[in-house]
């Protein structure tokens, strides 16, 4: 990033540019697949009752997401109570995740689109979390398969030929054992929302 914002001429922002997005997305892939063992395992994001902050969560991961955004010309935003919103679930669980889904986003956007993640109460004591974007999206028939772990939409791998499928199928998984839902929904005239919604929890102990 230090690199990158040196850059005087077209060559070395083109370099730099495509040498961050690597490095993203070598952690990213090294985290998924760190996390698909360890959730093979039997790993349990709510042992012990952590509690994770959703508003700090959103925002820390609204910002990391803006400077790969700014790289790619894709403008990164996050709107957020300004309360904390506490969750029983492991942080570092919560945290991959988010950021699985908010880099498919941005990894998958086109220069001049947008990315928004936004943290809201919703009814019956429950959050939501909704990523939005508006880059080409998916076909609806490919919608019900993209939580499954091998699956890559054509387009998704006409873009960009790495990656397995992998980090939605975390995402999912770490919902399902965490207690939240995840849903998909396609938006026009392109583009696509992702929701996270589960329960609040009390705030921890002093």
């Amino acid at each position: 990033e230090r690199v990158a914002e040196a850059a005087t001429d077209e060559s070395q922002v083109e370099w730099t540019n495509r040498a961050l997005g690597d490095s993203v997305y070598l952690m990213r892939l090294t985290e998924n697949l760190h996390t698909a063992t360890r959730l093979q395992g039997g790993l349990d994001p709510l042992h012990g009752a952590p509690r994770t902050d959703l508003v700090e969560l959103v925002h820390q991961v609204g910002l990391r997401f803006a400077l790969l955004g700014k790289r790619k010309g894709i403008e990164v935003v996050s709107a957020h109570p300004d309360d904390p919103m506490w969750i029983v679930c492991d942080p570092a669980m919560a945290e991959q995740a988010l950021s699985n889904v908010v880099h498919n986003a941005v990894s998958h956007g086109d220069a001049g689109g947008h990315v928004a993640i936004v943290l809201e109460y919703s009814e019956n004591n429950s959050f939501e979390i909704r990523i939005e974007d508006d880059g080409p999206g998916v076909p609806p028939a490919e919608l019900p398969h993209l939580v499954e772990r091998t699956f890559r939409s054509d387009a998704a791998r006409q873009r960009d030929p790495r990656g397995g499928g992998l980090g939605l199928a975390i995402t999912n998984e770490i919902c399902k054992r965490a207690g939240w839902s995840i849903q998909f929904q396609i938006t026009k005239p392109h583009g696509l929302k992702v929701f996270i919604t589960g329960s609040i929890a009390s705030s921890p102990s002093p």
